[in-house]
């Protein structure tokens, strides 16, 4: 039987910024292709940390990440960087228009000549009207923020998306849009998503597989009602 191929592994992971002082302790989990998948946990369990070890943000004190089968320490980080996008809590946008925004990504390299219909495609899959191509990022609210963010990270043409919260300052109506667009992305563009929640609601509403952080380790559960032990046991 032919194993499984995963678009990106954790392998008895750890981190600690010392010996004494460790976060994670020998993570395993895997993603595949066009599948969504949530870590929940609660603040301070090092869900934003695990995302920036998966794309060497930050390096591993043990164990191996793989992507595609290759160990990320064998991949430059600005190669890695362009197959693995992720996206922070907070949206950070340029002065300037949203074309410039997604055009960042192709600075000090060739713009490609299909450009356009590439961010047409783009926007449309993150629920934006092309018009929006010429807005100001500092006249967008705080939801369209969010999306053109995602935006401009899809313009790389990544394989995988890291999402760090993404939906913390979206109220319900932006959180259901961004379901949807995340959901329409990973068929259209044929790409993976990892996110790190602490809401169990959007978890279950966006996530294929569902995965909890807790005292630096890390299980998968079926039953997100139980997805949370209480803080204090």
């Amino acid at each position: 039987m032919q194993q499984e191929k995963f678009i990106l592994e954790f392998c008895d992971v750890s981190f600690g910024y010392s010996l004494e002082e460790k976060i994670l302790e020998k993570i395993n989990f895997n993603v595949r292709k066009k599948e969504i998948v949530t870590i929940l946990g609660l603040s301070g369990n090092g869900k934003s940390t695990l995302l920036m070890l998966a794309n060497r943000l930050l390096e591993t004190s043990g164990g191996v990440i793989c992507y595609n089968g290759q160990n990320i320490r064998h991949i430059s980080p600005l190669v890695l960087r362009k197959e693995i996008g992720y996206l922070s809590q907070i949206p950070y946008l340029i002065e300037g228009t949203v074309k410039d925004n997604l055009l960042l990504p192709f600075y000090q390299r060739k713009i490609p000549e299909d450009i356009e219909e590439h961010w047409n495609r783009i926007l449309l899959a993150v629920g934006l009207r092309q018009s929006y191509l010429f807005r100001s990022s500092h006249e967008l609210s705080v939801g369209e923020k969010q999306r053109v963010a995602l935006a401009r990270a899809l313009m790389n043409q990544p394989q995988l998306l890291l999402l760090d919260e993404p939906n913390s300052a979206l109220d319900e109506e932006h959180t259901r849009i961004l379901v949807s667009s995340l959901k329409r992305i990973v068929q259209e563009e044929s790409l993976s998503l990892l996110i790190v929640t602490h809401q169990i609601g959007f978890a279950h509403d966006v996530g294929d597989r569902f995965l909890v952080l807790k005292n630096g380790g890390m299980e998968e559960i079926k039953d997100l009602k139980y997805a949370f032990i209480r803080e204090r046991e």
